[in-house]
């Protein structure tokens, strides 16, 4: 039943000698279904029920797990069992692909199944003498380069209004402002800006003007200032400011932003708005969710239960990568506008939790104290207590795996600066045991004790050890095989400690946090044979040192000054900046190959 209507709502007089025709059972049918689904629709309202994770498989392909959502309309939407699809796919991906961002919907459909002959079809039926015994309830998934309507979600009805300030290909400015605040308190006012398309820097600048809702220092003028740090061709950030109510009563308060101050610049070319912006921000002396539930019930009914136009549900949103045919997923954003249903055993969890977490912090010093957690750790000087670093190193044992032969690793930087360190390595494997087939396995020491035992070791006997380099900060990985060798690689993961007390400011671990490494441009499209010059921008440490990394076989050269050299193949290749002395680092640009 397709119908997205509820009334009327008549059902079925039954009494002896009724004669019952297709119309009565319809009118069963459709009373039974508008009923449940109105009920759906208004106790449980829109979104992912349970289920419905979306699973990147590869650089081309996706997987939605199986699972169970309502749609604006309280139609049940049921997959049954994981669906395997390959993007290109997808119904809409001919019309997006040239859209760097993309978005998974999906909608509820149905069809008619189990064809039969109808034994009362006449010369003039359309049918042919061939109906359907079965109306069989599924769903579709399509793509879209159209993002969720602010209207489709109750939150952009009631408690926040979201509103496009700017936007043109390159460039799209939302700003999403509470509706209400009550007396004396803060007002949080969230900017989302996001830039696609060009590489150009990005400047945003323009004044909010209020009237009864004032900044830290009391000025109703707030400015908001972006300037792009980094030139990258795609990019999305947020940006918060509040604002604090006066201790009025009821008072309407207007934010605006005067089309005069505002300015986008582009590389070289500015851009601005033809009239004011403004937004109403009601200044209220009671709970803000008693408001909301008074504005939710004095709701006009009809309004609520005849739904909108976009009946589809979000289900992740996909930046790709495109080249002709060929294509590439480089990120995927899981629900990116959160409609999921919350049950009633999940609401209270949550509730229990919001409570537990209240009595036992204060709100604002728990955000504080999730911020300043590494600061913590770092300035607690009485703690004793060791740095430490991690990561695997894979020995190529090459052809020659002969018994008594000797292999050793490249220098491997463990990033916890110079100094003297203790290494500890261990051979990784994976066991393929009957009662537990696939187990990962860490084998420390020598594997000659395990072997004869329900717990030999598939790895050839070996001995290792490592070799550390106190003023370069650097190690290396010693493997003697005493046995003939099968396998092709070994692989080592490697854990590096350092006394805390030797580490300097700019070389321990909790610096790590705070390192950042990016590659610009971090997408151009260049001829076969072209070069290109990519460059690594490293902050949160003077060592700028890196290494460059084409990942594809055959997909060009790139030396260590970062000149790129492209192939003669078209296609998409990932160029993968690592830092030297901090390899956890690391940083990916792609490069579009097209004639």
């Amino acid at each position: 039943m397709k119908n997205k209507n509820y009334y009327p709502f008549d059902r079925n007089h039954y009494f002896y000698g009724k004669l019952l025709t297709v119309r009565d059972f319809e009118v069963e049918q459709r009373y039974n279904n508008n009923k449940r689904r109105l009920l759906n629709k208004l106790l449980q309202g829109t979104g992912v029920v349970a289920g419905l994770d979306v699973v990147q498989v590869d650089d081309q392909s996706i997987s939605i797990e199986s699972g169970m959502a309502l749609d604006d309309y309280g139609r049940e939407i049921v997959v049954q069992e994981p669906v395997l699809k390959r993007l290109r796919l997808i119904d809409g991906f001919e019309q997006v692909k040239d859209s760097s961002n993309i978005y998974l919907c999906m909608e509820y459909d149905e069809t008619l199944t189990e064809p039969v002959h109808s034994i009362v079809s006449t010369p003039t039926d359309d049918s042919g003498g061939n109906q359907y015994n079965r109306i069989t309830e599924s769903y579709r998934f399509y793509l879209t380069d159209q993002p969720l309507a602010p209207d489709a979600l109750l939150k952009y009805k009631l408690e926040k209004e979201r509103k496009v300030i700017f936007q043109n290909q390159m460039l799209t400015i939302e700003q999403i402002v509470p509706r209400y605040v009550e007396q004396g308190k803060k007002l949080d006012i969230t900017i989302n800006i996001s830039k696609k398309g060009t590489i150009e820097p990005v400047e945003v600048q323009y004044m909010m003007e209020a009237g009864h809702l004032k900044d830290e220092l009391g000025n109703p003028n707030l400015e908001v200032l972006f300037q792009e740090k980094e030139n990258k061709k795609e990019w999305g950030i947020e940006k918060k400011y509040v604002l604090s109510a006066e201790q009025v009563k009821k008072t309407l308060d207007r934010i605006r932003i005067p089309s005069a101050s505002f300015s986008v610049k582009i590389g070289d070319e500015t851009f601005t708005i033809d009239e004011d912006v403004l937004f109403n921000v009601q200044v209220i002396d009671r709970p803000i969710g008693v408001q909301l539930c008074e504005d939710f019930y004095s709701q006009d009914f009809s309004d609520m239960v005849s739904g909108n136009s976009q009946t589809a549900l979000y289900l992740a949103k996909l930046h790709i990568i495109t080249s002709g045919d060929m294509y590439i997923i480089e990120t995927l954003e899981k629900m990116p506008f959160g409609q999921y249903v919350i049950n009633n055993n999940l609401l209270q969890m949550m509730l229990e939790a919001s409570a537990t977490t209240s009595n036992q912090v204060d709100n604002n010093e728990y955000e504080f104290r999730k911020d300043t957690l590494w600061q913590e750790l770092r300035n607690k000087e009485d703690d004793p207590k060791s740095w430490f670093a991690t990561g695997v190193e894979d020995i190529d044992l090459g052809f020659d795996k002969t018994k008594n032969k000797r292999f050793f690793s490249h220098e491997i930087a463990h990033g916890l600066g110079n100094g003297p360190v203790a290494i500890v390595l261990a051979v990784e494997e994976t066991k393929q045991y009957v009662e537990n087939s696939g187990e990962r396995v860490l084998i420390f020491g020598e594997n000659s004790i395990f072997k004869s035992s329900q717990f030999d070791s598939d790895t050839p006997e070996y001995r290792m050890g490592a070799l550390a380099y106190p003023d370069k900060g650097t190690f290396r990985i010693g493997l003697h095989l005493l046995e003939q060798g099968k396998q092709a690689t070994m692989k080592v993961r490697w854990w590096a400690y350092k006394d805390a007390g030797e580490e300097q400011k700019d070389e321990g671990l909790w610096a790590l946090k705070n390192i950042k490494i990016s590659i610009t441009p971090n997408t151009v499209t260049v001829a076969p044979r072209e070069k290109v010059h990519l460059i690594a921008n490293i902050e949160g440490t003077k060592n700028k040192e890196c290494r460059w990394q084409v990942k594809e076989n055959n997909g060009g050269t790139i030396d260590y000054n970062g000149v790129y050299e492209a192939p003669n193949a078209e296609g998409i290749y990932e160029i993968i900046a690592q830092s030297v002395k901090y390899p956890q680092k690391k940083a990916s640009a792609y490069v579009v190959v097209k004639a």
